[in-house]
C-alpha cells in the first residue's frame, strides 16, 4: 500500500516536472519566436518606411527642380512678352535693357546671368552676377548656350513666334549645374509686328548653388540638400542624379535622410524590451499598434499624394490629373478605338461675385461649381478645375456629339441656377466650348488647343452658351480679332464711320415725317462693310457701348443741321446692361442742344430677355425725359402683350418679312391688320418696314398706317441726299415727333 502510494506520488511528480517543461519551453519558445518575429517586422517596417521617405524627398526634389523651369520661364516671360522689350531690344537701348531683361532680373529673381542676342545670335547685352558685363566677354557661354538658340529658332521656324515658346535645359557652368532658359522677345500687343526670324532672344540662367538648394529644402522640409560633383564619390547618403535633356549626369544632389524608420525604431526598443518578458498578448497588441502607425504613414503619402494631384477648394482633379487623364484617354482610344470629348468651361460673371462679393463668396461659389458638375458626371467621366474659373470635363465613351450636346446642355442649366453665398443670392452664367476625338483633333493637345477655340466662339456670341469645334473656327477667330482691332482704330480715330439716313414717310408717300439713323463703315481693306458683320464682333468684345455713343453723337450732331422732326437710333440690348445708360443719353442731348423729342431710340424684341426690370426702369427714365420709344423688328422675336404694356412703347414698327407677304388676303395681312389694331389699343403708332411695291403702299395706307419707310420711297443715303430729299418733298414743319 505504502510502495504503490510512493510509486503513484512519483509518477505524478515526473508528469507535473514535465508538463512544467513543457510549458516553460512552449512560453520561452513563442516568447523568443515573438520577439525573432518582432524584430524582424520592426527591421522591415523601418527599412520600408525609409525608402518610402527617401522616395518622396526624391520625388519632392524633383519637382522642385521642374518647377524652377517652369518659374524662371514664367519669370522671363513677365518681361520678354512686352512691346517695349522689342522696342528697346532693337534699338540697342543698354540701360533698358539693364533695367528691365538684364540687372532686374538679378535683383528681383535672383537670375545669375542673362543675355540678349540679336536675329543673328550674336550677343548684344550681358549680366553677370548683378552687373552688366561686355557681351563679347561670354564666348564659352554662348557656345555652351548655342543647341538651346538652335532649338527655340527652329520652334520659332516651325510655329511662327505665336504661343509659348521656349527652351530650357542644364548645363555645366563655372564648375556647377545651371538651369538654362532661352525665350523669344515678342510683343504682347498688335500694335507692333516683327519679321519671322528677326525676333531677339533672351537667355536666364540660375545656378543651382546652395542659397537655391536651402530654399528648396525649406519649402519640402528636407534638411542638408547639397550638391555633388561627379567627382566626388559615392556617398551613404540618398542621391538625386542631375541630368540634362540628352541624359549626361551633371552630378548630384544628396541630403540628410529624414530617417522616419530609425525614430519608430528608437522610440519602440526600451518598450521592446519590457514586452519581450510579459504575456504574448501585450506583444500581440504592440504588433497591432505598430501595424497602425506603418498605415498612418501610408496613410499619409496617400493623402500628400492625393493633395498633390487635387484642387484643394473644390477637391476636384487638378491641371496635373486632367492631363494624366487625358493621356489615358488618348491611350484607351488608340487601344480601343474609343471615342471622348473634352468640354472646355469658362464661368461668365465671376469677377463681379468676387468684386461684389468678396473672394470667401468667390472660394464659395467655386466650390459649389464643383459639387454641381460632379453630380452631373458618371464614374467614368473626370471634372477637373484647371484654375481660377475655368473647369474640363473629358466625357468618355462619347459615341457622338449628341451625347456631348447633351451634357453640355445640362451644365449650363445646372450653372444657371441661383447660388447661396453666405445668405446672398448669386446668378452666374457658363461658356463651354467642345471639342471631340477623333472628329475635331488627333492628340490631346490639339484636342485642348479646339477646345479652346471652340469656347473663344461660345463668349463672343454672348456667352451662356456652348460651341462645338468646326473646321474653319480658326479663321473665323482670326478674321473677328482683325475687324475688332480695325473697330477699335476707326473709333479711336473717327475715320470710317459714318451715319446714313433713312427717311420715313407719311402715307401719301411724299412727306417725310423723321428719318431712321444706320451705322456704316467704310473698311480700308474690305470697303463698305455689312452693319451684320461689325455690330455682332462690337457685341462679342465689348466694344457696343463705344460704337453706340458714336452713333448718339453723330445723330444729335445730324439733327440740329436738318429741319427734321426727328431721328431714330437703334440701341444693342448690350447697352442697357449699363445701369447709367439713361443719364449718359441725356447728357449727350444737352451737351448738343438737342430736345429730347428730337430722338427716337428703337429696341428689338430680344432685347426685352434677361433683366427686365432695370430696362423697363431705363426706358422708363428715358419717356419721362421726352425721348420716345420704338420697338423694332415686331413680331420677329419674344412678342408679348405684357411687355408691350408695362413699357409703354410709343411705337411698333412691324417687321419687314410680314410686310413683304402682303397679298390682299391671307393669314399674313390679317396679322399685320391685327398689329395695327393692338398698336391702336395701346395708343401707338405703326411703322411699316421694307415697303417695296405700290401694291404693299396701297394695302398698308388702306388698313391706316401712317408711317412707311423702305426702297419704294427712298433706300438708305448720305447726309447731303437727304438734305435733297427735303427740298424735294413735301415736308410740314412739326416736329413735335411721335405723340
Amino acid at each position: 500500500m505504502e510502495i504503490g502510494n510512493f510509486l503513484g506520488f512519483a509518477m505524478f511528480s515526473v508528469q507535473r516536472h514535465s508538463l512544467s517543461y513543457h510549458l516553460t519551453a512552449a512560453v520561452l519558445t513563442s516568447a523568443i519566436l515573438a520577439a525573432v518575429i518582432f524584430a524582424g517586422y520592426m527591421m522591415w517596417v523601418t527599412s520600408h518606411v525609409d525608402d518610402l521617405a527617401e522616395q518622396r524627398e526624391a520625388t519632392l526634389l524633383q519637382r522642385a527642380l521642374n518647377d524652377q523651369f517652369g518659374k524662371i520661364a514664367k519669370e522671363q516671360q513677365s518681361a520678354t512678352q512686352w512691346d517695349d522689350a522689342v522696342t528697346f531690344s532693337k534699338a540697342g537701348d543698354r540701360q533698358w535693357l539693364a533695367d528691365n531683361l538684364g540687372e532686374w532680373m538679378h535683383s528681383f529673381y535672383g537670375h545669375d546671368q542673362a543675355f540678349v542676342l540679336d536675329a543673328s545670335d550674336a550677343p548684344v547685352y550681358a549680366m553677370v552676377d548683378g552687373r552688366t558685363v561686355d557681351p563679347r566677354s561670354a564666348p564659352l557661354e554662348m557656345k555652351l548656350f548655342s543647341p538651346l538658340v538652335a532649338d527655340l529658332r527652329e520652334q520659332i521656324a516651325k510655329r511662327g513666334a505665336e504661343g509659348d515658346l521656349g527652351a530650357a535645359d542644364l548645363l555645366f557652368l563655372d564648375g556647377r549645374p545651371a538651369i538654362v532658359s532661352v525665350k523669344p522677345i515678342v510683343p504682347d500687343s498688335d500694335r507692333l509686328t516683327q519679321d519671322a526670324g528677326s525676333e531677339y532672344l533672351h537667355i536666364a540662367v540660375r545656378r543651382i548653388d546652395n542659397a537655391l538648394l536651402a530654399r528648396v529644402g525649406s519649402r519640402y522640409l528636407i534638411d542638408g540638400v547639397h550638391y555633388l560633383a561627379p567627382l566626388d564619390g559615392p556617398t551613404a547618403a540618398p542621391t538625386l542624379p542631375l541630368t540634362n535633356r540628352a541624359g549626361k549626369v551633371l552630378g548630384t544632389l544628396t541630403w540628410t535622410a529624414n530617417d522616419p524608420g530609425g525614430h519608430i525604431m528608437r522610440e519602440t526598443l526600451p518598450a521592446a524590451g519590457i514586452l519581450a518578458v510579459i504575456m504574448a498578448a501585450i506583444l500581440a497588441a504592440l504588433l497591432t499598434k505598430l501595424r497602425r502607425m506603418a498605415a498612418q504613414l501610408t496613410a499619409s503619402k496617400t493623402q500628400a499624394t492625393y493633395f498633390a494631384l487635387h484642387d484643394p477648394l473644390t477637391t476636384l482633379p487638378n491641371r496635373m490629373l486632367f492631363n494624366d487623364r487625358m493621356g489615358r484617354a488618348f491611350a484607351r482610344h488608340r487601344r480601343t478605338g474609343e471615342s471622348f470629348a473634352l468640354l472646355s468651361i469658362d464661368l461668365d460673371g465671376f469677377k463681379a461675385i468676387n468684386d461684389t462679393l468678396g473672394h470667401p463668396s468667390g472660394d464659395e461659389l467655386i466650390r459649389q461649381v464643383g459639387q454641381r458638375l460632379m453630380g452631373l458626371m458618371r464614374e467614368c467621366d473626370t471634372v477637373a478645375r484647371l484654375g481660377g474659373d475655368e473647369f474640363a470635363v473629358i466625357q468618355s465613351d462619347c459615341g457622338n456629339s449628341r451625347a456631348a450636346e447633351v451634357l453640355a446642355g445640362r451644365i449650363l442649366a445646372e450653372m444657371g441656377r441661383p447660388f447661396e453665398l453666405f445668405g446672398e443670392h448669386a446668378t452666374i452664367a457658363a461658356s463651354i466650348g467642345v471639342a471631340l476625338m477623333p472628329d475635331n483633333a488627333q492628340d490631346t493637345s490639339e484636342l485642348i488647343r479646339k477646345a479652346d477655340i471652340a469656347l473663344y466662339e461660345a463668349k463672343g456670341k454672348g456667352k451662356d452658351r456652348f460651341c462645338f469645334f468646326q473646321e474653319g473656327l480658326n479663321e473665323v477667330v482670326s478674321y473677328k480679332r482683325a475687324i475688332e482691332r480695325d473697330l477699335k482704330i476707326a473709333l479711336e480715330t473717327g475715320t470710317g464711320l459714318w451715319l446714313a439716313l433713312q427717311p420715313l414717310f407719311a402715307e401719301n408717300g411724299k412727306t417725310i415725317v423723321g428719318a431712321e439713323a444706320l451705322i456704316r463703315w467704310n473698311h480700308p481693306e474690305h470697303g463698305l462693310l455689312s452693319p451684320a458683320i461689325f455690330i455682332p464682333v462690337a457685341e462679342e468684345r465689348g466694344l457696343i457701348a463705344e460704337l453706340g455713343t458714336f452713333v448718339l453723337r453723330e445723330a444729335c450732331r445730324i439733327v440740329k443741321e436738318l429741319d427734321i422732326a426727328w431721328l431714330a437710333v437703334n440701341f444693342s440690348a448690350l447697352q442697357f446692361r449699363d445701369r447709367a445708360l439713361a443719364s449718359k443719353v441725356l447728357a449727350c442731348l444737352a451737351e448738343f442742344g438737342v430736345t429730347p423729342s428730337r430722338i427716337q431710340i428703337e429696341i428689338t424684341e430680344t432685347a426685352l430677355i434677361g433683366d427686365f426690370e432695370a430696362m423697363s426702369s431705363t426706358l422708363a427714365e428715358l419717356r419721362e425725359a421726352g425721348i420716345r420709344i420704338a420697338l423694332d423688328d415686331f413680331g420677329t422675336g419674344y412678342s408679348s402683350l405684357g411687355y408691350l404694356h408695362r413699357c409703354h412703347f410709343d411705337k411698333i414698327k412691324i417687321d419687314r418679312s410680314f410686310i413683304s407677304q402682303l397679298n390682299g388676303s391671307g393669314s399674313t395681312d390679317a396679322v399685320v391688320k391685327a398689329v395695327m389694331e393692338l398698336a391702336n389699343a395701346f395708343s401707338m403708332k405703326v411703322t411699316a418696314e421694307g415697303v417695296e411695291t405700290p401694291s404693299q403702299w396701297r394695302e398698308l395706307a388702306a388698313m391706316g398706317c401712317r408711317e412707311l419707310q423702305g426702297f419704294l420711297f427712298s433706300k438708305p443715303v448720305t447726309q447731303d441726299e437727304f438734305k435733297a430729299l427735303l427740298r424735294k418733298g413735301d415736308n410740314p414743319d412739326d416736329k413735335s415727333g411721335v405723340e
